[in-house]
């Protein structure tokens, strides 16, 4: 500003604009910052409270003193009635009693901030309050009996009640500057708590990330080792064993769903027969349900004389079902040359499929195969809780608003301290 114009301000009466002080603070440094350009401001008020807060101590070792008085003193007359006798010993006991629970109780501040004295003045009027009202008795019927003694005692409270309300006072008097500080504090504690937790997401981050990617390595490496294992002889070997395994039990499974198919109109006939049989009922039911697990039980095939009995019936008109002309037929078609080949091809089968089966189990191929199959799945669930976990601390990373946060405290401390204050972390940003 130019000095004509100062000039003419100064002319017409308008103060001249006061330049706001532009200020660098460090993140870690902004407390002390505070407390440097306002500590002149309450320096006497927290003098003062050191002083009252001293003569506070000072006035509990007093008490100390009177309480331990009452304790000691005699009666000045001691030709009194037992009961008044317990009477005044209760009340003692329980006067000094309270005095004490009360003194130990009490925390004297250790910061001499605005907020932690407050709270220890409201907390102290609440206590005094009680121990009041508790002890109103106790402090009637000692009058009468150590009235000097109680007397010095409640001068000793009075002078207490006087400090706590003194110190209450002095803040009051200063509470919107107090508070204000306090408050810019609170903030600036927030705002580092915001910039750890950032910092502790981040590491976080990182720590997830490289493990990822060697874990992301290793999986790579086995997934080659697999494929390298597929090209061996003797997975090879496996893998047709495997194949004519499959091929058995499908040959086999084909044939027992021909064998149920083709005696499927028996199955009826086959389960009364069970209910009257007195012989063969279970095996007839068994068939009934089951034909193949029937034949492969039935080595003696019972079951021609099962079926032969329930012709007779059909034909005596005994067993009563519907079509017993083509289920008559169907039984004569079902001869022993046609169970023992089925019986025959069902055990080749089965042979053919155990043998496969047993000689997997044997493979060494297999159970290596097994094994590195197993290590790969767990790898890739491993992976996929890992990425999951990325995915969601980077989301976390994303919601820290650290700029917008900084912006935000700068422009508090800034208009509550009138200064253009800029804050930079350690590398001065």
């Amino acid at each position: 500003m130019g000095l004509l114009k100062k000039i003419t301000r100064m002319l017409v009466g308008e103060p001249p604009k006061r330049e706001i002080k532009k200020v660098e603070v460090k993140i870690g440094l902004l407390k002390s910052w505070i407390e440097e350009h306002t500590e002149y401001k309450f320096e006497k008020v927290k003098s003062d409270i050191r002083d009252i807060i001293s003569d506070l101590k000072e006035s509990f070792d007093r008490l100390r003193e009177c309480l331990k008085k009452i304790e000691d003193a005699k009666l000045q007359n001691e030709n009194i009635p037992p009961k008044a006798l317990q009477l005044m010993q209760g009340n003692r006991e329980a006067f000094i009693m309270k005095h004490e629970q009360f003194m130990e109780n009490t925390k004297m501040p250790e910061e001499f901030l605005y907020r932690p004295v407050m709270d220890f003045c409201r907390q102290m009027n609440d206590s005094l309050e009680n121990l009041k009202k508790n002890t109103a008795k106790s402090n009637y019927v000692l009058m009468e009996f150590f009235g000097n003694e109680v007397n010095a005692t409640n001068a000793v409270m009075k002078k207490i009640v006087d400090a706590i309300n003194s110190i209450h006072n002095k803040l009051e008097a200063k509470s919107d500057e107090l508070e204000m500080i306090d408050a810019s504090k609170a903030k600036i504690d927030d705002f580092i708590s915001k910039i750890n937790l950032e910092r502790q997401l981040y590491k976080k981050l990182k720590e997830h990330k490289d493990a990822f990617i060697k874990e992301k390595e290793q999986r790579d490496e086995l997934q080659a080792a697999i494929e390298r294992f597929k090209g061996l002889t003797e997975y090879k070997e496996v893998l047709a064993l495997e194949e004519t395994r499959a091929k058995a039990q499908k040959a086999l499974q084909k044939e027992k769903d021909l064998l149920k198919q083709k005696m499927s109109p028996l199955s009826r006939p086959l389960k009364k027969f069970a209910h009257v049989a007195i012989e063969n009922g279970d095996l007839a039911s068994l068939y009934s349900d089951d034909p193949a697990s029937a034949l492969q039980k039935d080595s003696s095939l019972k079951i021609l004389d099962v079926l032969g009995r329930i012709k007779d019936s059909l034909s005596n008109g005994k067993l009563d079902v519907k079509n017993d002309g083509k289920v008559i037929a169907l039984i004569e078609s079902l001869g022993k040359d046609f169970f023992l080949e089925t019986k025959r091809s069902h055990d080749s089968l089965l042979e053919k499929k155990m043998e496969a089966e047993r000689k997997i189990q044997l493979s060494s191929a297999m159970r290596d195969f097994e094994e590195m199959s197993y290590k790969l799945k767990h790898m890739d669930e491993k992976l996929d809780r890992n990425e999951r976990e990325i995915i969601d601390l980077k989301k976390k990373v994303d919601k820290q608003d650290i700029d917008g946060e900084k912006e935000r405290l700068q422009e508090f401390l800034s208009q509550r301290f009138n200064v253009d204050l800029l804050i930079v972390d350690h590398n001065g940003n």
